[in-house]
């Protein structure tokens, strides 16, 4: 089994024989470009919701592939934390009327490095945030939550008996 910082050193080098280019002028260029694109543009939400999809996809992809299972529990953890993130943030946008971007500034840069953060294999930001964050609530609400699913299995699977 191959270790992160041996899957990192290897994929680092296959960009740099396959490009010519330092990775790090890569992904310093690219995180440029996004973050340009994203001060400078109408589409800053959907480039940013582009970088934490769509690198993530492919990296799942990879992982369900592969015989690794760590890569399968980085991947895993990675949408768990992503779609709590986002319902975090859909749910504070009804409320606020969708004015967190505008009251945060930078708003859509901070989300970019955070979804980056999230996802890069040496920081294993996704595996913090669920560590310290998601399986303390989880676990404390783990009762209600199976309570109310089993809730709405027996009504869906019309075992609910109707009055």
């Amino acid at each position: 089994m191959s270790t992160v910082k041996d899957q990192v050193s290897s994929t680092w080098n296959q960009i740099k024989e396959k490009t010519g280019i330092n990775p790090i002028i890569l992904i310093v260029s690219t995180i440029g470009v996004i973050a340009f694109l994203c001060f400078n543009s109408q589409l800053e939400k959907e480039i940013t919701i582009l970088t934490g999809v769509l690198y993530p996809i492919y990296m799942s992809m990879k992982a369900l592939d592969s015989a690794d299972e760590n890569d399968d529990k980085q991947w895993c953890t990675y949408w768990v934390v992503f779609f709590s993130f986002e319902l975090v943030e859909v749910y504070l946008d009804v409320f606020g009327f969708g004015l967190l971007h505008k009251i945060i500034p930078y708003y859509f840069l901070i989300k970019l490095v955070f979804l980056i953060w999230l996802f890069f294999p040496t920081t294993q930001g996704a595996n913090f945030i669920y560590e310290k964050v998601l399986v303390h609530f989880f676990s404390k609400y783990e009762v209600k939550i199976d309570s109310a699913m089993d809730d709405v299995k027996s009504k869906f699977s019309g075992s609910s008996k109707r009055q």
